[in-house]
């Protein structure tokens, strides 16, 4: 089960982005997570991560993702990607420190924060804000640079180029 914690109603929001990138590539259940909504796409937004969360997709205020992490070890969560900017890249090295404290603390597997996301073509996972599903094939890629990561997809669409992982490691 994936939960996007920050699954927002309103297009173009990071967080309707990767709940409807889920929903039309990933086959697993895929949860909205909002206590400020009643339903995303027809589907009963969470007030928090529900129980049974394998991993989290958090796009969220910075200030707040120490708290939703926390709500994620609560829940037995195995793994996070943090999607949201305004850490260490923002000069707030302090509260990155804190939300890497909690997943080490609670072996959360941690992708982020910073991120684009990450995208498995064989499982249909698209847990990113990527605009398009990118072609199956055998080729991983991973890149710091969330950009850097948006160019390659776009180029690999005009070449034909497939990817098995595609993976946007952010701080």
């Amino acid at each position: 089960k994936v939960a996007v914690v920050g699954a927002s109603r309103d297009e173009g929001k990071t967080g309707h982005e990767i709940f409807d990138n889920l929903l039309h590539s990933f086959d697993g259940e895929t949860v909205p997570v909002n206590p400020k909504a009643d339903e995303i796409h027809g589907y009963t937004a969470e007030d928090s991560i529900p129980d049974g969360t394998d991993l989290a997709v958090i796009a969220v205020p910075a200030s707040i993702v120490p708290e939703v992490m926390e709500d994620a070890a609560s829940k037995g969560v195995e793994a996070a990607i943090v999607v949201t900017a305004g850490f260490s890249e923002a000069g707030d090295q302090e509260l990155e420190s804190e939300m890497m404290e909690i997943a080490e603390e609670n072996d959360i597997t941690l992708l982020g924060p910073n991120v684009l996301g990450l995208i498995n073509t064989e499982n249909g996972l698209n847990a990113s804000f990527a605009t398009k599903m990118p072609y199956r094939g055998n080729i991983n890629f991973m890149s710091q640079s969330g950009a850097f990561c948006t160019a390659i997809l776009d180029y690999s669409e005009s070449e034909n180029i497939g990817f098995r992982n595609f993976v946007s490691l952010g701080n």
